[in-house]
């Protein structure tokens, strides 16, 4: 009877067993992906079909951009140092015409710029802040800025006004002349236009 547990011992477990095959067998199983593993793998599914548009807007759907050299207001400057164009910086602006004559003034490297006063300066109508652009031409700088204004009892907009001007500036300070135009909610002009003169002192650092 042992001998025959014996016989059915060596049958069953077999000794020419490859010891690749044990090391396999011995080996422990491998970890299951991790959430770092499952985040990635939807990131780059999700992420795939955008490529085309990410790769565009780094750098080939770029190229018919200006540099900053060659806008309007850089023309010729390379904004570093004294580089930069004299009338870019603040102002504080006085307009001979204007229902508020105090106003600032900011001309941005870029060719646009802001004027602003306050808003009770004007009794009859709320202004918004003027918006605009400008181009050097030659020694002087000329350009024009937007307002858009609304009655104040109602609340509705009554319009816009459209300022433009033409400047000298030297050192700290400009001078000039401009005209305003109004025109109605329906585009359309709202009398005749108004000269007016303009002169800038240079807001600096203390």
């Amino acid at each position: 009877m042992g001998g025959l547990r014996r016989s059915i011992q060596l049958l069953v477990a077999p000794t020419d067993i490859d010891p690749v095959d044990e090391r396999r067998a011995a080996a422990p199983p491998l970890p299951r992906a991790g959430w770092a593993d499952r985040l990635g793998r939807m990131l780059r599914r999700r992420l795939a079909p955008m490529l085309p548009a990410m790769l565009l807007l780094a750098g080939g759907g770029c190229s018919d951009v200006p540099r900053r050299d060659t806008l309007p207001g850089c023309i010729g400057a390379s904004l570093r140092g004294d580089d930069c164009p004299v009338i870019v910086g603040t102002w504080i602006v006085r307009d001979s015409a204007a229902p508020f004559p105090v106003q600032l003034y900011v001309f941005s490297g870029d060719g646009t710029m802001e004027q602003a006063n306050p808003d009770a300066g004007n009794p009859r109508s709320s202004d918004s802040d003027g918006k605009g652009v400008w181009k050097a031409a030659g020694e002087r700088v000329r350009g024009k800025w937007v307002e858009l204004s609304a009655d104040r009892e109602t609340r509705r907009y009554t319009g816009r006004g459209e300022m433009s001007f033409d400047l000298k500036a030297e050192g700290d300070r400009f001078s000039g002349t401009a005209t305003i135009r109004f025109y109605g909610p329906d585009d359309r002009p709202l009398g005749d236009p108004i000269a007016t003169t303009l002169s800038g002192t240079r807001v600096t650092p203390p």
